[in-house]
């Protein structure tokens, strides 16, 4: 990772880059001493009641030294993706308990770069959502491969997930938003 050439210089433009995250999930392993997985399973997914084996769909893969994919690779459930947005909604609460900082939460789904995809129309991007404008709601969401979203809007109590095998637009499932699901929440 580190041997790649720098698109820009630091702090001049923002570029999605899947390698900072996946640099992430290998920092997250050399200090807690734990795999991102045994990390996780600690802080989040046994929390949330998400099952981490293989028999219930779950799935995370690893690079050739062993740290798990952070930009990509987690298979979910449909209800347990939910379950995160909701978690979010909630300020990282559940069930009472402080599973992420609220300070965090907050900072994490709010404008941190300008984000450049284009194809989602007007977006920005927080740490490791993306954060868009809905008319007066302010949202946000991961997007993941072919379809996969989490969608956030914590004015409206709103989570909207999608899982699909094909690759469609991010504005057209913002476009679903603004034309069916917030008229109809509101």
């Amino acid at each position: 990772m580190f041997a790649q050439p720098l698109d820009y210089a630091p702090g001049e433009t923002f570029v999605y880059k899947p390698t900072d995250s996946h640099l992430l999930s290998a920092i997250i392993t050399e200090v807690s001493g734990k795999s991102t997985l045994e990390y996780g399973r600690e802080r989040i997914f046994d929390p949330l009641g998400i099952p981490t084996d293989e028999a219930a769909g779950f799935a995370w893969n690893t690079d050739a030294q062993g740290y798990y994919g952070g930009p990509t690779g987690l298979r979910l459930r449909t209800h347990d993706l939910a379950k995160l947005g909701y978690l979010y909604v909630n300020n990282g609460v559940w069930n009472g308990a402080q599973l992420i900082p609220a300070e965090y939460v907050a900072e994490s789904t709010r404008t941190q770069s300008e984000g450049d995809w284009s194809d989602a129309g007007d977006v920005t991007y927080g740490y490791h959502w993306w954060v868009a404008d809905h008319g007066e709601y302010q949202a946000f969401f991961a997007a993941g491969f072919g379809g996969q979203f989490i969608y956030v809007i914590p004015d409206l109590n709103i989570v909207v997930v999608t899982v699909s095998e094909i690759n469609e637009s991010v504005k057209e499932l913002r476009d679903i938003i603004d034309e069916g699901i917030i008229p109809a929440a509101e």
